[in-house]
């Protein structure tokens, strides 16, 4: 079973979030904070976003391979993750495909695939990932 991170209510002690993700690693369920933002990490320098932050830095749409570049707006660290409903889905591409390794949960997290783009929304806010357009290798 994967690792799986909850998300963490702005004012939480260091303490007490330390606590938190450990919990969680250790398998308890995800639950939503009624009336507080919840806040997503950068995995390289521990920063915490709120999602309206943390989706505005996703920049390209790979839909063939249903993935989503996002720059870390901190420390410039680039990576690629899968959105789920729910969750949002790390890893890295081994043997011509895309393990997740580690899943943070976003409670409320739905996707739309779109010919050109993925809608990502979480409550009433959307936010569009466009596709970046690719050459043809070879073309002219």
């Amino acid at each position: 079973m994967l690792p799986v991170m909850r998300l963490l209510p702005i004012g939480v002690s260091d303490l007490q979030a330390d606590f938190k993700w450990k919990a969680v690693l250790l398998g308890s369920r995800t639950t939503r904070f009624k009336g507080s933002m919840m806040l997503i990490p950068c995995f390289a320098c521990e920063s915490r976003f709120h999602p309206d932050e943390y989706f505005r830095a996703c920049h390209d749409y790979h839909r063939g391979k249903d993935l989503v570049a996002w720059t870390c707006p901190r420390c410039g660290n680039q990576d690629e993750l899968r959105v789920f409903p729910g969750e949002l889905g790390f890893g890295y591409a081994r043997r011509g495909r895309f393990d997740v390794s580690d899943r943070v949960r976003v409670p409320g997290l739905r996707r739309r695939r779109q010919d050109l783009r993925l809608d990502i929304s979480l409550d009433e806010d959307v936010w569009r990932v466009s596709t970046r357009t690719r050459q043809l290798v070879g073309a002219h």
